[in-house]
């Protein structure tokens, strides 16, 4: 399960994955993903991955590693850390500024193929902006 779970993050980075080939070595062709950092749920690997392959300008060196995990024959609940250093763009620290938060995904595994064949991810990405030098404002 937790070869499964690093498989699954490593899709998120940098250098994690070479390419669609690989990532259809971790995640079924009708993969079901959930995850409202890459916009509405995408059904299909070919949809995933027009989410998800182009990375994020912000930060760059990211890091996605389970911190822990519970699984039962065909799902795994884990909890993950994201580590990266800012780029300077769309934020206001300093260029390789060290930013990180967590999150929590539940997937579903195929027991034959051992490939995800369901994603629900959340994250704290409102930690992430503020990170990155949002700030919020008083209405």
């Amino acid at each position: 399960a937790l070869d499964i779970a690093n498989r699954w993050l490593s899709i998120f980075s940098t250098g994690g994955v070479s390419g669609k080939e690989e990532v259809a070595t971790i995640v079924s062709q009708d993969l079901v993903s959930a995850d409202g950092t890459f916009g509405p749920p995408t059904y299909g690997i070919d949809a995933f991955w027009e989410a998800i392959e182009t990375p994020s300008n912000t930060t760059t060196n990211v890091t996605q590693a389970t911190t822990f995990f519970i699984h039962t024959c065909d799902q795994i609940a884990l909890n993950w850390q994201y580590d990266a250093v800012t780029t300077g763009y769309n934020s206001t620290v300093p260029v390789g500024t060290p930013v990180s938060f967590t999150g929590n995904d539940i997937l579903k595994v195929d027991l034959e193929t051992r490939l995800v064949s369901n994603a629900t991810s959340c994250g704290q990405w409102i930690l992430f902006a503020q990170r990155l030098g949002g700030r919020s404002c008083t209405v």
